[in-house]
């Protein structure tokens, strides 16, 4: 694997555990099931918690269930000790600003803002801009017409060379995942081809994926459509990045 160590899943909330193959693609299943305050809003304690839990796999591509989750990537890039970028796909700007002392899946990327190591945040596939953030290391692009021409230039503008990937899928149409968060219209090769251009100009030092759902029918022997409509998305990006 090109500059990725390997595959972790980080369980929160199970959803991951009806994708068969991408547990069969996993180095390491990490289990925070039984951690409370996690879903959508954390403690900063709590998430300095986690990241100490996490700092083995900052390096892997790593998948953390549903977008409700998504704060968790601050977790992760919090453990890099060297400079970087961050890059975000999202059909949210997540900079929100929260009470001090927590966190939650729609600031994160306003806490991230802070960390010393990261040079520059490009979010990229927004549905709409409500409004601007206030810091000057953030950078982020609606989803149009001139999307992708948008994302390269600015990317080629703003990255030096680490890379950091983060994914919430609610950023594609739903032909292509099935979320619990109103969804953009990004199509998948639009996804994958600035992934594939990210990997061929710089090192992507690691990435997570969220927008996991859970099925409408747990219990069924069958399959669920969610299920592999977002286990076929995974696996495309795996590959892209690979």
């Amino acid at each position: 694997m090109k500059n990725l160590n390997g595959v972790s899943i980080i369980n929160c909330d199970n959803t991951l555990l009806y994708e068969n193959a991408i547990i069969s693609r996993a180095n390491k299943i990490i289990d925070f099931t039984n951690i409370t305050g996690l879903r959508m809003f954390s403690s900063m304690e709590t998430i300095k918690k986690i990241s100490k839990k996490v700092s083995s796999i900052i390096n892997n591509i790593n998948f953390l269930g549903s977008g409700d989750f998504h704060h968790l990537t601050y977790s992760i890039i919090s453990n890099i000790p060297y400079e970087f970028s961050l890059i975000v796909f999202d059909n949210h700007c997540d900079y929100s600003e929260v009470p001090y002392g927590t966190i939650s899946c729609g600031s994160w990327i306003n806490q991230a803002s802070y960390l010393k190591n990261i040079s520059s945040i490009i979010i990229l596939g927004v549905s709409k801009i409500s409004y601007q953030s206030k810091s000057n290391k953030i950078y982020c692009i609606e989803y149009n017409k001139d999307f992708i021409n948008n994302s390269i230039n600015l990317i080629n503008k703003t990255v030096k060379s680490n890379v950091y990937i983060s994914i919430d899928k609610d950023v594609l149409d739903q032909k292509y995942a099935i979320t619990n968060w109103d969804q953009g219209k990004m199509k998948l090769d639009e996804l994958l081809f600035i992934l594939k251009y990210i990997k061929s100009k710089f090192k992507i030092i690691g990435l997570d994926i969220s927008g996991e759902c859970k099925p409408y029918n747990p219990l069924s022997y069958i399959i669920s459509n969610e299920v592999k409509v977002n286990q076929e998305t995974n696996l495309k990006i795996l590959d892209a990045v690979i």
